[in-house]
């Protein structure tokens, strides 16, 4: 469910769309030697199925028994000087972040190589998330390593493919997803909508975007003391970042209660290779975030948590079927752009294999269509990267930057006082922002809904011709 919406997101006119979900990323080393690599770019394509899948333009997926294009495409830029250089790269990136690649035609990836001088390279890789979820990218990530260091490497065989596990959890869990179902339909009258942060003019059209990202990291010695911390309170440190992130959507919304769009994991079958393949096994839950009791930090977060174990119990109907059911009840179509992404229990982003071989990453960006914000934590070098992926004309100048901003505080003083745990969590709004908001309250405006996915009863102000700079 989640790959059909990747897939109908991609459309022109789609709110928020226009956008395929894919994961660029870059990576500085050493030169790759570019026969060697498109031979194991090649490999890899015949080792997953999915990296030779053909979308339709209906949505149904194919598999292809060979690629229909070349494998890796190389850029030479070794003669060139290194401002041609760095322009030549930074164009490089910029149609790379921002590609939709032609997944109708079998091309679901991207692997290029730029030359550069003095014996230098960049790899750039693109995946198309309708191929593969980010536990597969690590894997193609760790194939491609072992394929190009030892090109007679015999990997593990792979038992099943990634059409066959669909069609067994499709049967083995009609049953649990008619029960979710049901018990999501039983919700979706008191269910709140999308936090209603304030919008750039113009913020739902359809058609070319910018995404941009913004991290904080926190060092192995960071990790260790927010993770006890968050362990002494019954807590995961996942569910503790997402209470911080919750926490800011809220006084930047002023909307204590609001849906949270929380993708799963779900690789669940019973043959042993499973955790081999590569494709989409995500799932996703709408968590109802309510911060409305004035509760300690520590409070907020295992109330949070409780939700999230409860709404997870249900994710065999997703969230992605929950916000079509919200649409049909409240007359119009309902998004939940907002997203709050974990990978913590899938190990490092990127393996010391992958590293030592194709260098270090240098550059990442994600994109989903239907998002206008997703935070995203992983584990790296020992530590936490905290990233968000932004759409960055849907906001007003400089709002994400005060936003991350509060949220990198927030997640510091977690790190490293115990009382902040303990307290409610102080104002986040900074003090100018709180009074514009104050004045814009105070005055006669229009109402009208203030974000997508905001029904009807679900208003708030707005002025500055269509605009709340608050």
């Amino acid at each position: 469910m989640t790959q059909h919406a990747y897939w109908s997101g991609r459309g022109e006119g789609t709110p928020l769309g226009s956008v395929a979900a894919h994961l660029y990323v870059e990576f500085d080393g050493t030169a790759l030697d570019p026969g060697r690599l498109d031979a194991a770019v090649g490999a890899l394509a015949a080792r997953h199925g999915m990296l030779r899948a053909r979308f339709t333009d209906d949505g149904r997926q194919e598999i292809l028994p060979a690629l229909t294009r070349p494998a890796t495409t190389v850029h030479d830029l070794r003669g060139l000087d290194e401002k041609a250089v760095t322009t030549r790269l930074e164009e490089l990136r910029q149609a790379s972040s921002h590609a939709r690649l032609d997944v109708e035609g079998g091309e679901v990836f991207a692997v290029r190589l730029s030359l550069l001088p003095e014996g230098r390279a960049r790899l750039h890789v693109d995946v198309d998330r309708l191929a593969a979820d980010a536990l597969s990218h690590r894997i193609l990530l760790a194939d491609l390593a072992a394929l190009y260091e030892d090109p007679g490497a015999a990997l593990p065989p792979i038992g099943t493919s990634y059409p066959a596990y669909l069609a067994e959890r499709a049967d083995v869990r009609r049953l649990s997803r008619e029960q979710a179902r049901a018990w999501w339909r039983r919700r979706v009258p008191e269910l709140p909508s999308a936090p209603g942060l304030p919008l750039a003019a113009g913020a739902e059209r359809a058609g070319p975007t910018r995404v941009t990202r913004r991290h904080h990291r926190l060092s192995p010695g960071e990790k260790r003391r927010l993770t006890a911390r968050a362990h002494r309170h019954g807590l995961t440190p996942a569910m503790a970042l997402a209470t911080a992130f919750s926490e800011v959507l809220a006084a930047w919304s002023g909307e204590p209660r609001f849906l949270l769009h929380v993708p799963m994991s779900d690789r669940r079958g019973s043959h042993p290779d499973v955790g081999l393949l590569v494709g989409d096994f995500t799932s996703s839950v709408l968590l109802d975030v309510d911060l409305g009791v004035p509760e300690p930090f520590a409070e907020h977060a295992r109330r949070l948590q409780d939700r999230m174990h409860t709404d997870a119990a249900h994710a065999d109907y997703s969230g992605v079927e929950v916000l079509r059911d919200l649409s049909r009840e409240r007359g119009e179509q309902v998004l939940a752009p907002v997203v709050f992404t974990s990978a913590l229990n899938l190990g490092e982003r990127f393996a010391a294999r992958v590293r030592r071989t194709f260098g270090e990453p240098v550059w990442i960006i994600s994109q989903s269509p239907q998002v206008l914000l997703d935070a995203q934590v992983a584990e790296a070098d020992g530590g936490l990267l905290v990233d968000w992926d932004v759409r960055e004309e849907a906001f007003p100048a400089g709002l994400v930057d005060a936003m991350f901003a509060a949220f990198h505080g927030l997640v510091t003083r977690l790190g490293a006082e115990d009382e902040v745990w303990d307290r409610p969590v102080p104002a986040l709004l900074p003090a100018g922002r709180r009074a514009v908001r104050s004045a814009v309250d105070a005055t006669a405006c229009s109402t009208t809904a203030s974000s997508p996915g905001r029904p009807p009863g679900r208003r708030r102000r707005r002025c500055c011709g269509g605009r709340t700079e608050c």
